[in-house]
C-alpha cells in the first residue's frame, strides 16, 4: 500500500472520529440533564441580567441564601468581572458568560408598586391552594379521617382558605387570582402515563436505587406507583401552575398555602400529637446534586438574578409576624438539614428549594402554619366556621381558617404600608 493511501486511510480515520465527538457532544446537550418533566433551558433568557449585578452581591447571595457550603463551585466560577455557568453537566466547556455591573450605582432594584392610603390597591396577587382534594386527595396522601369524625384533607382546606383570602384581599383593592376554584387537578398526567419517567428517577437517585434492587417483585411495583402518583399529583401539578403563573397571569407577588403535618401513618388511625407550629420558606439552600441539573441549575440562576429573595424574604419575615401574633404558634424548627437554612433569629422563616417556588417567576410567599394532625388542630377543624370567637380548645378564638386569613391580611397590609410610607417621604 502506498504512502498517499495510508494518509488518506489515516485522514479518513481522524475525520470519522472527529465526526463521532461532535455528534455526541451536540447529541448530549440536545437531550440535557433534566429533572423529572423539567425543560432544557434557554441561556439566552439570562442576557437580560447582564451588568444587573455586581460581583459582591452576587457571590454574597448565591452564597449565603442560594447554594451555601459551595454548593454551587463546580458548575459557577466567580472571576472579577463577570462569572462562567456550565450549561449542561455532560459537557463542561459549554459557558454562559454573566457580566457583572462595574458599581451598585449601575444596579437598578426591583420596588413594589404600593399607597399609603390604601397600600394593597392595584396589586396583582396568585392564590395557590396548595394540593388538589377531592378524589385526588387519597392519592395525595395527604388527607385522614378519624372514625365518624370530619374528613381532613389538605387540598380542600387549603381551597377553603383561598377563598375567603380572595374576598378579604379584593375588599382591599387587590387584583386576585385563584390557581384552582375547585379540587381538580390541572395536569392531564395520570399515574400510569409517568410509570417509565418513575422507574428512570428511581434509577437516577442512589439511595432510591438500593432500595428498589433490594425490594422483592411486589414491592418494587408498589414503589414504582408511589413515585408514578407523587409525579403525577405533585411534579406535573406544579409545574403545571407554574405555566399559569408565568405564562398567563404574571402576578405581583405569588402565595401558596399549605397546612403542615408530622407523619400520621394509618389514615384511618393517625397518630395524633401535640405539637403544633408555624413556619414560612422561601427560595434557596440548593444542594450540589440538584444543581447538577442544568434546568434546576438555571432555574436557580433566573430566580437569584430577577432579586426575588429580598422581597421573599422581607415578606415572610412581616407575615411571620402577623400570623405568629394571630395563631400564637411557635416557630417550627428543623433539625440540622442542608436542605434547610434559617433565615431569621426567631426561626419562623426558613430557605428551602421547594418546587413550587423555584418554578414561580417573582416573589413567592410559602406558608406552612398549624400542624394536621395535632390535636388542638383538629379540635379546631371539628368546630367549624363560625363568626367572632368561641371556646375552642380551652381558649376563645376565631375559626381557624378566619384566623389564617386575617394573619396573612394583616401581614401583606403591614409590609407595603412600611413601601408606602417610605416612598412617600422619598419619591
Amino acid at each position: 500500500m502506498s504512502y498517499l493511501c495510508k494518509t488518506k486511510r489515516l485522514f479518513q480515520f481522524v475525520f470519522f472520529v472527529f465526526i463521532l465527538c461532535l455528534a455526541g457532544a451536540l447529541y448530549a446537550k440536545s437531550l440535557a440533564y433534566l429533572s423529572p418533566l423539567g425543560k432544557k433551558p434557554d441561556w439566552s433568557e439570562l442576557e437580560n441580567y447582564q451588568e444587573t449585578w455586581t460581583k459582591e452581591a452576587f457571590r454574597k447571595v448565591l452564597e449565603d441564601i442560594y447554594a451555601p457550603e459551595g454548593a454551587s463551585q463546580k458548575y459557577i466560577s466567580i472571576y472579577q468581572d463577570y462569572a462562567l455557568i456550565q450549561k449542561f453537566k455532560d459537557d463542561p466547556q459549554e459557558k454562559f458568560k454573566l457580566k457583572f455591573a462595574k458599581s451598585s450605582s449601575n444596579v437598578k432594584k426591583a420596588s413594589p408598586k404600593s399607597l399609603v392610603n390604601k397600600p394593597l390597591n392595584g396589586l396583582k396577587i396568585a392564590l395557590d391552594p396548595g394540593h388538589i382534594g377531592g378524589k385526588w386527595a387519597k392519592e395525595e396522601g395527604r388527607w385522614f379521617k378519624i372514625e365518624t369524625g370530619p374528613y381532613v384533607a389538605e387540598g380542600e382546606m387549603t381551597l377553603a382558605v383561598a377563598k375567603l383570602l380572595k374576598e378579604a384581599l379584593e375588599k382591599k383593592g387587590a387584583q386576585v387570582v385563584l390557581l384552582r376554584n375547585k379540587n381538580q387537578a390541572l395536569s392531564p398526567y395520570q399515574p400510569q402515563d409517568l410509570k417509565e419517567l418513575a422507574l428512570q428517577t428511581i434509577q437516577k437517585n442512589f439511595f432510591e436505587r438500593q432500595s428498589w434492587e433490594k425490594a422483592s417483585n411486589p414491592e418494587k411495583e408498589k414503589i414504582l406507583m408511589q413515585k408514578s402518583r407523587a409525579l403525577a399529583y405533585q411534579t406535573a401539578e406544579i409545574r403545571e401552575r407554574a405555566k399559569l403563573i408565568n405564562d398567563l397571569i404574571k402576578p405581583d407577588l405569588t402565595i401558596c398555602l399549605h397546612f403542615d403535618a408530622e407523619s400520621w401513618g394509618d389514615i384511618h388511625h393517625p397518630r395524633m400529637v401535640n405539637k403544633n407550629y408555624l413556619h414560612l420558606i422561601i427560595n434557596g439552600s440548593y444542594l450540589e446534586e440538584e444543581l447538577a441539573y442544568d434546568d434546576i441549575r438555571f432555574e436557580m440562576l433566573k430566580k437569584l438574578l430577577s432579586q426575588s429573595y429580598e422581597e421573599e424574604l422581607a415578606l415572610s419575615k412581616e407575615l411571620a409576624l402577623s400570623l405568629a401574633k394571630e395563631t400564637d404558634l411557635p416557630p417550627y424548627i428543623y433539625l440540622p438539614n442542608p436542605r434547610a437554612k434559617a433565615m431569621t433569629q426567631d426561626g419562623y422563616v426558613w430557605a428551602r428549594n421547594l418546587l413550587a417556588n423555584r418554578l414561580y417567576q417573582g416573589p413567592v410567599l410559602y406558608l406552612e402554619p398549624y400542624v394536621m394532625n395535632s390535636q388542638e388542630f383538629y379540635e379546631r377543624i371539628k368546630a367549624g366556621e363560625y363568626a367572632g370567637k368561641q371556646l375552642v380548645y380551652g381558649k376563645s378564638r376565631k375559626s381557624l381558617f378566619k384566623e389564617y386569613v386575617d394573619g396573612v391580611v394583616q401581614g401583606l397590609t403591614n409590609y407595603y404600608l412600611k413601601f408606602a410610607k417610605a416612598k412617600a417621604l422619598d419619591p
